[in-house]
C-alpha cells in the first residue's frame, strides 16, 4: 500500500532541501501515486522523501538452487529521486533489492543495467522500464549491460518463454495520463 506523506522516515520535511529539488520530489511522488492508481502490478512506500521501494506484482525468473529456473510474481526495487534539476535516473538510482535470486540477463542484485541513463524520464516512465526489464519483455543480451552471460544464454535458447509476463503495465483503457 501506497504511503502518501511528504515526510523522511527521518522526520525531516522537504523544506530542508533546494526549492528545484522540493519541486522535482513533489512531481515525481504525484506521478508514482497516479501510476499506482492507474495498475494493480505496483504498490509503493516511501522510507524517504526522495526514495522508494517499488513493490512489482509481474512475473520474473528466479533460479532456485533446489528446483532451478521458477516464476516469481514479486519483485522490489529502490528509487532515488536524483538531486540535479535536469539529473537523469542513472544506476545509482535504481537498484534491484529482492528476490536475490533473480535469473535475468540485465540484473544482479542490486544492479540493473538500464542501457544507459535515463535522461528526461520521470518515475512512472523508470517504473514502466523496470517492469519491462524484469518480466524479459526487453533485455541486453550482449555487451556491457548484459550482466548475467547464464541467463542471456536461457533467453536466446527459450524465445518462446518470452516476455514471462504478457499484461500491460498500465491497462489499456486508463493509459492516458
Amino acid at each position: 500500500m501506497a504511503q502518501f506523506d511528504f515526510h523522511g522516515s527521518s522526520g525531516e520535511h522537504l523544506t530542508s532541501l533546494p526549492k528545484y529539488h522540493q519541486r522535482r520530489i513533489e512531481r515525481e511522488f504525484l506521478r508514482l501515486r497516479r501510476l499506482s492508481e492507474r495498475t494493480d502490478l505496483i504498490d509503493f512506500h516511501r522510507i524517504q522523501e526522495d526514495h522508494y521501494l517499488i513493490h512489482f506484482r509481474c512475473r520474473g525468473m528466479i533460479l532456485d538452487p533446489r528446483a532451478g529456473l521458477e516464476l516469481s510474481s514479486h519483485h522490489v526495487v529502490g528509487i532515488q529521486i536524483p538531486e540535479g534539476r535536469n539529473e537523469p535516473f542513472g544506476p545509482d538510482h535504481v537498484t534491484f533489492v529482492r528476490p536475490g535470486n533473480i535469473f535475468h540477463p540485465n540484473i544482479v542484485p542490486p544492479t540493473i543495467s538500464l542501457g544507459s541513463y535515463l535522461v528526461s524520464k520521470t518515475i512512472d516512465e523508470v517504473c514502466q522500464k523496470v517492469f519491462e526489464i524484469l518480466t524479459l519483455r526487453k533485455c541486453v543480451l550482449e555487451g556491457p549491460a548484459c550482466l548475467n552471460a547464464e541467463a542471456a544464454e536461457w533467453v536466446r535458447k527459450h524465445p518462446d518463454s518470452v516476455p514471462t509476463d504478457t499484461r500491460h503495465f498500465v491497462p489499456e483503457r486508463v493509459r492516458r495520463y
